[in-house]
């Protein structure tokens, strides 16, 4: 969800982990991640950062990754992925938000829609996650959402014929990007573990950017029409 749409901090997270790469870098242009410490947890109450805290105090936790991390592996941005991801703060919100209206239409267009088996979106009325979503997402829901078909062909035939929805595994990238969960980033897992997660073989996942909707209602129903 990123800072942006979820406060950590107010919901009681102590440590924040992201990946910069979706939605903060902006146009998919750079690899990166965040570690924040929102300063909650007390580390003198922790065997491992007890010393640090008596020396950094809130900062035990952040200092140690400056020092193991940073520093002993060198795990870090490089200066031109650091500086291409702060041009992408800068429109963050934006994006954001024309992303979440994006998803709102074409989520609502697809659960009307005679071959779609069922639609998976926060922001519909419903939902299951709804409340939860509105309670800690600021009335927004955020750019990722899934739909069923009735096959596990009809998905691929449906990916096949899309022109402006690119097959890719990222998070607002400012494209549209679809892809099938069940036969790729979860294939490793068995069916049993795949049915727990509830990742189903006829599920497609759409991580919805920032094009004009009317041009990917029009690719979506180009490609429904022929199933």
């Amino acid at each position: 969800m990123t800072p942006y749409l979820f406060n950590s901090k107010a919901a009681g997270v102590d440590i924040e982990v992201l990946s910069s790469t979706k939605y903060i870098s902006g146009g998919g242009t750079t690899v990166g991640g965040l570690i924040i410490d929102n300063g909650i947890f007390d580390w003198k109450q922790s065997e491992k950062f007890a010393e640090k805290a008596g020396k950094f105090g809130p900062m035990a936790f952040i200092g140690s990754l400056r020092q193991e991390i940073y520093r002993d592996v060198g795990a870090c941005l490089a200066p031109h992925n650091a500086y291409m991801q702060s041009l992408g703060l800068e429109t963050m919100a934006l994006r954001i938000d024309k992303s979440c209206q994006n998803s709102m239409q074409i989520a609502k267009y697809l659960q009307k829609h005679p071959k779609v088996k069922s639609v998976h979106y926060p922001g519909l009325a419903g939902a299951a996650s709804s409340p939860v979503a509105k309670m800690q997402f600021n009335g927004k829901f955020g750019g990722l959402l899934t739909f069923d078909l009735h096959s596990m062909e009809q998905c691929y035939t449906l990916m096949d014929q899309l022109e402006i929805i690119r097959r890719a595994t990222n998070i607002n990238d400012n494209k549209t990007l679809v892809i099938h969960p069940f036969a790729t980033i979860f294939s490793e897992y068995s069916a049993a573990e795949k049915e727990d997660m509830g990742i189903r073989p006829t599920m497609i996942r759409l991580a919805v950017g920032i094009e004009d909707v009317d041009d990917l209602l029009n690719d979506l129903e180009k490609g429904l029409e022929l199933l």
